[in-house]
């Protein structure tokens, strides 16, 4: 498909052509979580598409939306291998942010691309995980224990929110983190919004040597769990944190802060 349009857009075309046809069709597709075009795809290719990247975008076989994955990430290759052999896969070739053409393959062809796919640099992130940002901070990335942490769960915020974090150094082999969002907008959630980590490790772990001051962090999140990091001073650090207060004092008067 030309590039006359950007591919969100291309997606979305397809997607209409495609459920018309279910009426006659075998396989039908489409027909439920459609957010998984309209929200989760337009998001990846506004918010995290760059030049020379390559996707393969299915629409599932059983109905259920869709299926978009960025070849030479982890896992990209099971992803495919695992959606639907009768789905219609697409692959999209990025000449910019939501830029690019789009056209159809079969899913042998779709399995080589993600198999073979290289770039000739590494690819910068446009934006990035809450939680993954934070633990480059302190380059602690490669202990595997914090992936399944708290802290990694309490950061997946909701759009919108502003989250801030200060992180410091105790002593050479501790660093705290403090946690600051608003709490999220549902009788459900349980889980306090303040909320202070200890962790543990070398001075090479953390990546800090002797550098004692604090680090204070804002993270503006564009959609669940993703957000644009900028590190601020303390000053401004207090400013923000006051707007947070103000947001959770307006929830608890709401009656939906837990």
């Amino acid at each position: 498909m030309p590039e006359s349009k950007n591919v969100y857009q291309q997606l979305v075309d397809i997607a209409e052509k495609e459920s018309q046809k279910n009426l006659n069709d075998e396989v039908k597709v489409f027909t439920h979580y459609q957010d998984d075009l309209h929200i989760n795809d337009k998001e990846e290719l506004l918010e995290s598409s760059q030049k020379h990247d390559r996707y393969i975008w299915a629409l599932k076989d059983n109905g259920c939306g869709t299926q978009l994955v960025l070849a030479g990430t982890t896992n990209a290759e099971w992803m495919v291998d695992n959606i639907g052999e009768k789905s219609k896969f697409y692959s999209l070739s990025l000449s910019g942010i939501n830029t690019g053409e789009v056209k159809p393959v079969s899913k042998d062809e779709a399995m080589g691309i993600v198999a073979h796919y290289s770039r000739s640099s590494p690819r910068v992130p446009r934006i990035s995980s809450v939680f993954s940002t934070l633990l480059k901070e302190i380059e602690i990335a490669s202990n595997q224990e914090l992936q399944y942490s708290l802290l990694m769960s309490d950061m997946s915020p909701e759009p919108g929110n502003l989250v801030l974090a200060e992180i410091k150094k105790t002593n050479y082999d501790e660093v705290q983190i403090k946690v600051l969002r608003p709490t999220e907008k549902s009788k459900d959630i349980s889980s306090k919004s303040d909320k202070t980590y200890t962790l543990r490790g070398s001075k090479t772990d953390f990546g800090w040597k002797d550098k004692l001051d604090p680090k204070y962090i804002k993270f503006e999140v564009t959609h669940t769990g993703l957000a644009k990091m900028k590190e601020t001073d303390k000053k401004d650090f207090s400013l923000a944190s006051k707007k947070i207060r103000r947001q959770q004092r307006k929830l608890e008067d709401s009656g939906l802060n837990p």
